[in-house]
């Protein structure tokens, strides 16, 4: 990933706006590195632990249902990753609390900043923004599931195009590999 920072463009909107390229540009290895982990879990994903779910809508039957089904084979859900606006929709209906209930104040803070939620279900809902929003993912004890290997480390370089007056910041991620060790604990809801 990388940036090309004009000059002139620079000169006039300051370091703001170097910050928010770099942001773009670490951004976009984060999608890179959040694809590579869903091709493993997708290619791990036992055939029947995919659920497909129509019209659209989460519903909490969906959900209590693939709770139970992995209870059952003895491998429980310990943690579910969701986009956040699909978390934001549990949270605005009743499916997931009772009628006229909001979240607390504390809660609604914590849940905005770490972007997780945990206890229902006995599991903590982590919140991901390249989550697919017709998806939710629900796996067991993150020890449990796999492991993600890194080899080097995160690299920046920098040059000067001084004919079209410009610098060039480029990031070179580290190699990164995922395994999943354990895919009895693994399910999905696909809403169609």
């Amino acid at each position: 990933a990388g940036i090309r920072l004009e000059w002139n463009t620079f000169r006039r909107a300051g370091w703001n706006y170097l910050a928010r390229q770099m942001g773009y540009a670490m951004d976009n290895l984060t999608r890179k590195r959040d694809l590579l982990a869903r091709t493993a879990l997708e290619t791990a994903l036992p055939s029947g632990s995919n659920y497909p779910l129509g019209g659209g809508v989460l519903t909490k039957a969906a959900v209590d249902e693939v709770l139970r089904d992995k209870a059952e084979i003895g491998y429980p859900v310990k943690s579910v990753l969701i986009n956040p606006a699909r978390m934001m929709d549990m949270f605005t209906s009743s499916w997931a609390m009772p009628t006229g209930v909001l979240l607390s104040p504390t809660v609604t803070d914590g849940l905005l900043r770490t972007l997780t939620y945990g206890n229902y279900g006995g599991a903590t809902w982590y919140a991901n923004p390249f989550v697919a929003m017709n998806e939710v993912w629900f796996g067991g004890d993150k020890s449990e599931i796999g492991w993600r290997q890194t080899q080097g480390t995160l690299e920046t370089k920098s040059d000067v195009d001084i004919t079209r007056k410009a610098d060039l910041h480029a990031i070179y991620d580290a190699g990164v590999a995922f395994y999943v060790g354990n895919a009895y604990t693994l399910a999905r809801i696909y809403l169609t």
